[in-house]
């Protein structure tokens, strides 16, 4: 229950974005998540590192469902992750690059297949380049 007596439901995925000057690479990224995110339910919570940009600032007025962590001073991204992940709510949390954009449903494909897989501690999705080619995202240790 809520503070104000509704009963809330948990988002099936918490979307955390990093940004650190990054407004104009942020925007695009939080237009894609908003259009492209069907069939599931989530949040999206923005940790700002102390953008001097106006990052934070332009989430909120023009993607006021967001939540936004106005850190005082650049926490780098493991920094940044902690107190966004410490607010989620969701299932299970999506770290996503500020200079991402999502393709259709990516991300509600990503909870099905999470969903399908319970004892999978981390899932990924492929990530194309502009070219349209995959870039790898992990790597093995030598």
């Amino acid at each position: 229950m809520s503070e104000d007596g509704e009963k809330r439901i948990r988002p099936d995925v918490s979307v955390v974005i990093v940004s650190y000057n990054t407004r104009d690479a942020l925007r695009e990224c939080l237009t894609s998540v908003y259009v492209h995110t069907q069939g599931v339910g989530f949040e999206v919570i923005v940790s700002d590192n102390a953008s001097a940009d106006g990052s934070a600032r332009m989430v909120k007025a023009e993607f006021p469902q967001t939540s936004v962590i106005e850190n005082r001073r650049n926490l780098g991204f493991a920094g940044g992750c902690r107190p966004a992940i410490e607010a989620s709510s969701g299932r299970y949390v999506l770290l996503l690059n500020p200079d991402s954009v999502l393709a259709e449903d990516a991300i509600g494909k990503t909870v099905e297949f999470a969903d399908l897989h319970p004892r999978a501690a981390v899932t990924g999705c492929r990530v194309q380049g502009e070219d349209g080619g995959v870039q790898r995202s992990c790597f093995r240790v030598p």
